[in-house]
């Protein structure tokens, strides 16, 4: 029982060494995340939506509906539309889907005109001299082939380097052995 028990301790204590170092590195992540200013961005984002929804569906239910009802004669709900089948046992509501698919494209072309009025405005502030993207890839590739040719030849440099050391080392050791031939070689006094 005792070598079970402090083999569990033993064991754990690294455990939790390794969780407190997790935790922190979560922590530290979490950090970065929030302070990039991407969370902001999203929950804007987020509630812009919410909003321009509710506006839509406003349009649709205040707007739209009355038109709809003054063109063909009768109060018309959009949403209300439907197609009874059978005896009461399917019910279709197409309005719904229509109102919806309105929803959707007047959303669409809402985010579509702001996004193309930013674009438009930040890039009237960019510099006119700017290169276009194909202009900015082929600049790109351009720099990358110089790199690789610069990369290339460092190391034929260097493969020319160690030869250069290795047969400098083979010239070193036989100077050496020269030197030793002679000292045997000359007579002893």
């Amino acid at each position: 029982m005792d070598k079970r028990s402090t083999q569990n301790t033993n064991s754990t204590e690294p455990l939790e060494l390794n969780l407190g170092h997790q935790s922190k590195r979560v922590i530290n992540d979490f950090r970065d995340f929030m302070a990039t200013g991407n969370i902001v961005n999203f929950a804007v984002g987020i509630l812009v939506g919410n909003s321009l929804s509710a506006v839509i569906r406003a349009f649709i239910t205040d707007i739209f509906d009355p038109i709809l009802s003054k063109i063909t004669g009768k109060t018309v709900l959009l949403v209300n539309q439907k197609i009874i089948l059978g005896q009461g046992e399917i019910v279709i509501s197409w309005g719904h889907f229509v109102s919806q698919m309105i929803n959707f494209l007047i959303t669409a072309i809402a985010v579509y005109i702001v996004i193309r009025g930013m674009q438009k405005t930040f890039m009237k502030k960019s510099d006119p001299d700017a290169l276009s993207n194909d202009e900015v890839q082929v600049s790109i590739l351009q720099e990358l082939q110089l790199n690789n040719r610069i990369l290339m030849r460092t190391n034929e440099l260097q493969v020319r380097e160690e030869k250069v050391m290795s047969k400098e080392a083979e010239l070193k050791s036989r100077e050496d052995i020269l030197n030793v031939k002679e000292r045997f070689s000359k007579p002893i006094k």
